[in-house]
């Protein structure tokens, strides 16, 4: 009895001391193979950063002046906050694993042809990610480094999408809605100018509440879309001068925003499309240069901001029609 109890105890601690040696072993491997999956010398020094998938293709490049565009869209401003300062993060995180597999079979269900980073750096220095699909494990995304045949584990998991209009700016200006010191409509059928009687007021009148609503839609301005200079759609919408509007926005720092709308003449299948130009007093603004790369087209639910006319205007400060009085008699 006593022997078998010596022999299973000895059993169990052998397993016990086998278990242990085999995780000490995994976590030295992996302590060995976890390294950096982009080099310094490229990430660090990186000028250009090109993503294609779905027969898209998405450029965002650092100019000769040190700011970074998007190349396929007129080389507009890239987004650096919400899109290219993520992924550069996400990447300076990225680490590679360990190899995942190079058999052949397991390589194509990893779908690593489906989209691919390229990420150049000084010195002809640079990289091609094949980025495949998340690992069973959901550490992240499976990663083949062109010309390899194996196919690595990372724990990379950032932003991957290949339509330009993703990576753009799409914010023209920007400003506290109180910043705003005056507003000048100019219609075809009129101009009106109406200025805040102090910075911390109010527009006041019957137009307060419109102006107000004007104001805040003006002071964060942005676009749905950027389309080349001769876009059909724009010049249809320029040609349209029923359409036009002209809103300057005043400043207490003195700068002038000036606005252009234009639209054009919709149908029941093809609804209105509203463009905007816009221009800025200083003439060394960044404004005045984007409008010479492109036409920029607006979301639909910001024309309905937009009154069209002077009498579209006045007819909006009017107040809301008194409901209907209820029928004290109603018939049985």
């Amino acid at each position: 009895m006593r022997l078998r109890t010596l022999l299973i105890s000895t059993l169990g601690l052998g397993i016990v001391a086998l278990v242990a040696l085999n995780l000490k072993s995994k976590q030295e491997n992996s302590e060995v193979t976890k390294a950096a999956l982009i080099p310094a010398e490229i990430l660090g020094t990186a000028q250009r950063f090109t993503i294609k998938a779905r027969d898209k293709v998405s450029t965002v490049e650092k100019s000769t002046t040190g700011a970074w565009e998007v190349k396929e869209k007129f080389s507009l401003p890239a987004d650096l906050e919400s899109r290219l300062a993520p992924l550069v993060q996400s990447l300076q995180r990225a680490n590679n694993l360990g190899v995942l597999t190079q058999n052949p079979k397991r390589l194509e269900k990893l779908e690593l042809s489906n989209a691919t980073l390229t990420i150049e750096g000084q010195n002809n220095k640079s990289i091609t990610l094949n980025i495949g699909k998340e690992t069973d494990d959901g550490v992240g995304c499976a990663i083949q480094i062109a010309g390899e045949a194996f196919a690595l584990r990372t724990n990379f998991n950032g932003y991957i999408e290949p339509d330009p209009s993703a990576w753009v700016n799409s914010t023209l200006f920007t400003a506290k809605a109180e910043e705003i010191k005056s507003l000048t409509l100019k219609f075809n059928d009129g101009e009106e100018r109406f200025t805040r009687s102090e910075k911390s007021k109010s527009f006041s009148g019957k137009e307060g509440s419109l102006l107000e609503g004007l104001a805040k839609t003006l002071s964060v301005l942005r676009f749905s879309d950027a389309v080349e200079l001769n876009n059909p759609d724009a010049l249809e919408a320029q040609k349209n001068t029923s359409s036009h509007v002209e809103i300057r926005v005043e400043l207490y720092d003195g700068s002038i925003l000036t606005t252009r709308w234009a639209k054009t003449i919709g149908s029941e299948k093809n609804p209105a499309k509203l463009f905007l130009r816009v221009s800025h007093s200083d003439s060394a603004n960044v404004i005045n240069q984007l409008g010479k790369k492109a036409e920029f087209s607006c979301a639909p639910w910001l024309a309905e901001q937009i009154p069209v006319s002077l009498a579209d205007f006045n007819l909006r400060t009017l107040p809301a029609p008194a409901p209907a009085p209820a029928d004290s008699n109603p018939v049985k």
